[in-house]
This record gives structure tokens, sequence and C-alpha cells, in this order.
């Protein structure tokens, strides 16, 4: 069962993506936000970007699991984590030449689960 998220959240969850990229300096970037449903079953958020046109798109999802408890702490790190995914987006295309996909994600997310550990330290 599915629970929408609403547009309050969406704006909170926006205004945190704002807050986060300005903090990583990525005002060369143009970030698009929506509020739509993901192809991916069980995602709060995606991120697509284009490192060439310093373009990017983060997307909350419109719809999420019953379950889960969708808090303002929650719509925080998941705009935190989508925005992280733009700071590495150059180094994750870079790698692309070189090696298949499935190689790359998990470096990534183990990198920006790095950064969001250092984060948590770092308070």
């Amino acid at each position: 069962m599915r629970k929408p998220t609403t547009k309050k959240q969406f704006e909170y969850f926006r205004s945190c993506c704002e807050k986060a990229a300005k903090r990583y300096g990525l005002s060369n970037w143009v970030i698009n936000y929506r509020h739509s449903n993901l192809k991916e079953e069980g995602y709060i958020a995606d991120t697509e970007w284009n490192s060439t046109s310093m373009e990017a798109y983060i997307r909350l999802n419109k719809g999420v699991d019953e379950e889960e408890l969708v808090d303002n702490e929650l719509l925080k790190e998941a705009a935190i984590h989508e925005v992280r995914h733009i700071l590495l987006g150059q180094i994750n295309d870079l790698l692309e030449n070189y090696y298949a996909d499935e190689f790359i994600d998990p470096i990534i997310h183990d990198l920006i689960q790095r950064l969001e550990n250092a984060n948590r330290y770092i308070k």
C-alpha cells in the first residue's frame, strides 16, 4: 500500500536540497526539483544529472511505502543524500568510462555513506 507525500513535504525537501547545494558549493549547477512518481519502488527520492551541462533533477517520490515514516528528519537526510549524488556526479561519470555501472554505484554510495557518517560525527 502506498501513501502520498504532501506539497508541504516537497517544499521542505526542496529547501533542504537548496541549503545542501549551497553548503557544498554547487552554485554552478542548475538543479531542478520535481514531485513525481519514481520508477523505483521503495525510494523516497532520486537524482539524475548531466555533468557536461551541469544540470540535475532531484525528485521526491509522490508515493512512499505505507509503513514509512516521512518526517522532516527523513526528508532532510534524503535531500542531503541526493545533493551528494550531484557533488560526486562528475566522478561517477568519469568512472563510467572505465567500469561497468554495477561496480560504480556501490562505490559512490559507500562514499555518500561515509560523508553521512562523518557529518553525524562532526555534530
